[in-house]
């Protein structure tokens, strides 16, 4: 986390298959938003994944994250294989509309 910039980074998820479609992942994100932009104020929030990991590119897309683009030859992976991260950000500007949408999203999950 970079605070003096008003920024951090939502690392990994680890979600085992049977909580998934749940609404789990979603409402752990909505915390970790609302925490960074109304608790810490902060302006931006950045989240990447693997290039070939199309599921969470998805999952980031679906929550309202901006995709901004790829670093090329950007980290080694635990095989030895050179990965390329695609980039994605939510910033303050975009929370009010993100945070409806995520509220909508959840509350359909409810019983």
């Amino acid at each position: 986390m970079a605070l003096n910039h008003k920024r951090a980074e939502i690392g990994w998820t680890w979600i085992g298959p049977e909580f998934q479609g749940t609404g789990l992942n979603k409402s752990v994100k909505f915390e970790l938003l609302n925490y960074a932009f109304d608790i810490l104020d902060l302006n931006r929030i950045e989240i990447k994944t693997d290039e070939l990991n199309l599921k969470s590119q998805n999952a980031i897309k679906s929550i309202g994250a901006i995709y901004e683009g790829t670093f090329r030859k950007h980290a080694i992976t635990w095989s030895g294989r050179v990965r390329n991260s695609v980039y994605f950000s939510i910033i303050k500007e975009d929370w009010p509309r993100i945070k409806l949408h995520l509220l909508t999203k959840l509350n359909a999950f409810q019983v």
